[in-house]
């Protein structure tokens, strides 16, 4: 059985809006095109869906792990940079 999610941290102020902060980037048209991109075999695009994917899956072994609000925090702001970078407000 997985282990249960710890989900007092996503209940905060700060659980919040990194919530909002996953939804404006994976909600975009700039993830979108991404996708499409990666789709037709253009390999930037399928790299960054990887480090999207495992930046994820440190994001949720932090969460499972019960890992301190100031690593939680350091690993959001990885998406933080990447809506920046790309424009997406």
């Amino acid at each position: 059985m997985a282990p249960r999610l710890d989900t007092s941290w996503l209940m905060s102020d700060e659980g919040i809006e990194a919530a909002r902060l996953m939804d404006r980037w994976f909600g975009s048209d700039v993830w979108g095109q991404i996708i499409s991109d990666a789709d037709s075999g253009d390999p930037d695009s399928m790299e960054l869906m990887q480090q999207v994917s495992d930046q994820l899956t440190s994001l949720v072994w932090h969460l499972n792990n019960k890992s301190n609000e100031a690593r939680l925090s350091y690993e959001v702001e990885w998406f933080d940079k990447l809506c920046d970078d790309f424009g997406v407000a």
